[in-house]
């Protein structure tokens, strides 16, 4: 079984920076069918819980892997706990990873970055 996890990245705010939401362990059908059409079309997209204009998305990134994302995570904190204190004290804050950190485990070996072709199978290309 394959899992389809996306990354959105809002546009900054006035003073505010920009937001990512990640949302894992997505069904392909779901992403494409409630998350990439209404993005394409300009409608309302929900994301991470919230409603989100689809002109207020500056980006949207999706991945595919073989493990869902809590083992994705476990792995990686696995070869934290191998690498060395440095390296330790940068990746790992209060037990857990961050936010950033789990983008980075999105981008790691092993996932697939399958935007283009998500995109293309919401537009029937």
């Amino acid at each position: 079984m394959s899992y389809t996890h996306i990354i959105v990245k809002m546009k900054a705010d006035g003073k505010n920076k920009s937001v990512s939401h990640i949302e894992t362990d997505l069904d392909e059908n779901f992403v494409v069918e409630h998350i990439i059409k209404p993005y394409i079309a300009g409608e309302i997209v929900i994301v991470d819980g919230a409603r989100a204009e689809s002109q207020s998305i500056e980006k949207i990134t999706v991945f595919r892997s073989e493990e869902d994302a809590r083992q994705l995570v476990v792995e990686a904190q696995n070869q934290v706990r191998q690498g060395s204190a440095r390296e330790r004290a940068n990746r790992i804050f209060g037990g857990r990873m961050a936010g950033s950190d789990v983008q980075s485990v999105l981008r790691s070996e092993g996932v697939e970055q399958v935007t283009r072709k998500m995109f293309n199978l919401a537009l029937g290309i």
